[in-house]
């Protein structure tokens, strides 16, 4: 049996559910992924501005833009560093290229490690920032956020620079 609280929840979830055709698809991502950071420099642009678009219907668009962000961070400006092809710093880069600061980059990329676990809040009409506001009220946050950041962490890198490398060279 459901208690009171638990029915309030379910009710204020439901009410602030949004439906999928409300959202503005992104550019779609190629068959074999992007070699380059400046191959996917078109679709952050495109993510950052439907996610500005969106208010508070862009949690959604927020936590796709969040995970593009992760992709571009850790799998292509990291391998490009590592090779000697870019001089610049994420953050410069962020600035130079998307005109937002690194820690708006921070904050998409930690809301979309909160939700990636759970998809269907993506749903909910709720803004980025009264999300990330509220990621360290509860233990499953503070969990999520410290197995991504492990996560991220303990990745070794060598493998991506090598394959990163070996298509280059194509």
């Amino acid at each position: 049996m459901i208690g009171r609280a638990g029915e309030e929840l379910h009710k204020y979830l439901i009410e602030n559910c949004v439906k999928d055709d409300d959202f503005f698809p992104l550019p779609a991502v190629p068959v074999h992924g992007y070699r380059t950071l400046a191959d996917m420099t078109l679709r952050l642009i495109a993510g950052w501005n439907v996610a500005k678009q969106h208010g508070r219907t862009a949690l959604r668009a927020y936590h796709d833009f969040g995970m593009s962000l992760r992709e571009a961070n850790v799998a292509l400006y990291r391998i490009e560093k590592d090779c000697g092809e870019r001089t610049e710093t994420w953050a410069e880069w962020l600035k130079q290229h998307l005109g937002i600061s690194e820690t708006e980059a921070k904050i998409c990329r930690e809301v979309e490690a909160l939700l990636a676990p759970h998809p269907g809040l993506r749903r909910l009409s709720l803004s980025q920032t009264e999300v990330y506001n509220r990621r360290n009220n509860s233990e499953i946050y503070s969990s999520l956020l410290a197995r991504t950041k492990a996560t991220a962490a303990n990745h070794d890198f060598s493998q991506d620079v090598i394959a990163h490398r070996d298509r280059t060279k194509q």
